[in-house]
């Protein structure tokens, strides 16, 4: 899996479960954006092929206008402006990630990331890669960035 690619260069190492549910209501939310040729976290109920389900997992989902492993590339790489303050890497590196739904279409990815009811360990921080080595990541392990609740340190 792409996702567990990312997750070991920076050192997770637990397993990332797909859950059906999550799956199908993602499906729902890639399904009704693919639709609607547009993004959007909180879907209007005038949407053409609008579900509660789409709707509910679109608001806890990352979105992107890829499919399938290049949507995870799309979410590391968290680019343009607007995408900053998102911090789609930040949820796919965070070290609590348990659980998963995915939904793609011919153009669009809904993974939800939001909700982890498996969770029984306290996090310490969260682990970031360095954007500009996230484009090939083939030959040598990115960067990596653990930001400690009191403290900050880069490890390479």
């Amino acid at each position: 899996m792409r996702l567990q690619y990312f997750r070991k260069a920076v050192g997770l190492n637990n397993t990332i479960e797909e859950e059906a549910t999550k799956s199908v209501k993602s499906q729902q939310a890639a399904l009704m954006i693919h639709a609607n040729g547009t993004l959007n976290h909180f879907p209007p109920d005038t949407w053409k092929c609008f579900t509660n389900d789409g709707k509910e997992a679109a608001a806890n989902s990352l979105l992107t206008s890829t499919k399938n492993s290049a949507s995870i590339d799309s979410y590391m790489r968290d680019q343009c402006s607007e995408n900053y303050p998102v911090g789609h890497r930040r949820w796919l590196l965070w070290p609590r990630l348990k659980e998963i739904g995915i939904g793609n279409t011919s153009q669009y990815n809904a993974l939800w990331v939001l909700g982890n009811p498996k969770c029984t360990s306290r996090c310490t921080g969260i682990c970031c890669m360095a954007a500009s080595r996230i484009s090939t990541c083939k030959t040598s392990l990115p960067k990596m960035v653990f930001f400690h609740r009191k403290r900050r340190f880069l490890r390479n």
